[in-house]
């Protein structure tokens, strides 16, 4: 299992800020038509970021309560699913 990779400092690439970032580059263009200007940028990564790791830190600490999948088994009883995962850069 690899870990979630929220994005920090410089090391962004394949993180959920780059995600993030490619999102609000995507919508902008789709409202404005062009590309996401480069006044800002660094404004918005700081931002994207901090969205990033707040977001994956918030889940990673409450993964128990995240709720999961409860099956039933042929045969009786139940199979549950517990959610387990790992954050890089909280």
């Amino acid at each position: 299992m690899s870990a979630l990779k929220a994005g920090r400092h410089e090391d962004i690439a394949g993180s959920m800020a780059a995600a993030i970032e490619a999102a609000m580059d995507d919508e902008w263009q789709h409202a404005h038509g062009e590309a996401l200007p480069g006044i800002g940028q660094e404004d918005r990564l700081i931002l994207f970021k901090a969205i990033a790791r707040g977001v994956l830190g918030y889940l990673a600490a409450h993964q128990s309560d995240i709720g999961t999948t409860t099956a039933d088994v042929t045969g009786g009883g139940t199979h549950s699913h517990t959610l387990q995962f790992e954050v890089t850069d909280p």
